[in-house]
């Protein structure tokens, strides 16, 4: 049998506020579609110039939250929409996700030392999550403000 556990959670956006973040480092367990939703108003905003959040898989996003795929992908095209480049960093679903993707290119960020693939439209989201449901493995995902890329 399954225990269930709360914890209390505040909104990011009550934690944001109006300041400015660099780096928004997000790792709930599961609980990830639920805090990017909280951070809504930052991410239209442009409060936020930079996140890298453990995502998914969406077993565990259901499992944890009753959330689904299509959830996941629909916070990440809402993200993208309010300027966001939506980028997989190399994690367990790069490999499964990489066939896959519109524009498959490794890119290099040198400036933070790191290899990604973008995705660039909803198609692109839907074969993440479809990819991280197959291996049923999370993702490592950066969403980067276009100005600040």
């Amino acid at each position: 049998m399954k225990m269930q556990q709360s914890a209390a959670s505040t909104p990011l956006d009550d934690l944001i506020g109006v300041r400015h973040v660099a780096m928004l480092k997000i790792d709930v367990e599961g609980a990830d579609l639920l805090a990017l939703s909280s951070a809504d108003a930052s991410f239209a905003a442009h409060r936020v110039d930079h996140s890298v959040v453990e995502f998914g898989p969406p077993s565990r996003w259901t499992a944890v939250t009753g959330q689904s795929a299509a959830d996941g992908v629909s916070v990440m095209t809402k993200i993208r929409n309010h300027g966001y480049h939506v980028r997989v960093i190399r994690s367990f679903a790069w490999d499964a996700a990489r066939g896959m993707i519109s524009d498959n290119t490794i890119r290099e960020a040198t400036r933070f030392n790191v290899q990604y693939l973008e995705l660039v439209n909803e198609a692109d989201d839907e074969q993440l999550v479809r990819a991280m449901s197959t291996c049923n493995c999370e993702s490592y995902l950066w969403f980067a403000r276009r100005e600040q890329q």
